[in-house]
């Protein structure tokens, strides 16, 4: 895993860098590298980890509106409970 977060450490501030100045640490870095991590942990597939990122970050962020917030939780955890049903011992 050490390699993986290496290389998502990597990326992520290669575009930072490309972006360019100025540089927001908590938008490229902070956010993002745990969320990466976290999903590459749990296997949710590529094209779901956007999804994924902005249930996170409305779900951590003071603004967000009740309904809103209730929208991200619900996806979040529907996907999870599906990525544990897609894995679990029947698809072995």
């Amino acid at each position: 895993m050490q390699t993986r977060l290496e290389q998502i450490i990597d990326e992520q501030l290669t575009g930072m860098i490309e972006h360019g100045a100025p540089a927001d640490l908590v938008e490229w870095f902070a956010q993002p590298i745990p969320a990466r991590v976290i999903a590459e942990m749990l296997g949710l597939p590529e094209r779901e980890r956007p999804d994924y990122q902005s249930r996170i970050l409305a779900m951590l962020s003071l603004d967000t509106a009740e309904e809103a917030l209730r929208e991200a939780r619900d996806g979040l955890y529907g996907g999870l409970a599906e990525l544990v049903r897609d894995r679990g011992p029947d698809s072995r």
